[in-house]
């Protein structure tokens, strides 16, 4: 039998600690693109990374209902399935050994938009769950 071990809440702070570093290294290597990218290019890669996201979170709702899910697994797999982790897409940029500093900036745009979107999503599914059981 396993033994339950008592974990400290402080490693939680280790995990976003390694994130912001790994966020703030890529950005230092790209910095240079930062400056150079216009507005009009920073509204087409939001734009873009909206509308991909968004397409998931469709598909991730039709998987759902074609998987005939009970409505808590179905928003488990609506939010679960679109997501993509920062850390993991800087780490694959890091190892290409390029000039990744393009691709670095439409990955931290992803990460926002996805949180944007995903915390507006779970807001209004709270919303409409309250209003639901005050109605019956």
């Amino acid at each position: 039998m396993l033994k339950k071990q008592w974990v400290s809440p402080n490693w939680s702070y280790v995990n976003s600690s390694c994130v912001i570093l790994a966020v703030y290294i890529s950005l230092a290597v790209s910095r240079q693109e930062f400056f150079r990218t216009s507005s009009g290019q920073y509204l087409a890669v939001l734009f873009s990374v909206s509308l991909v996201h968004l397409l998931l979170l469709a598909m991730n709702n039709q998987a759902g209902k074609l998987l005939k899910l009970n409505p808590n697994d179905s928003k488990a797999l609506l939010f679960v399935a679109s997501q993509k982790t920062l850390p993991i897409s800087l780490a694959v940029l890091a190892g290409l050994h390029q000039d990744t500093g393009n691709a670095v900036i439409v990955c931290l745009l992803f990460h926002f938009v996805q949180l944007l979107i995903d915390s507006v999503l779970a807001s209004c599914l709270r919303i409409r769950r309250e209003e639901v059981s005050r109605s019956q």
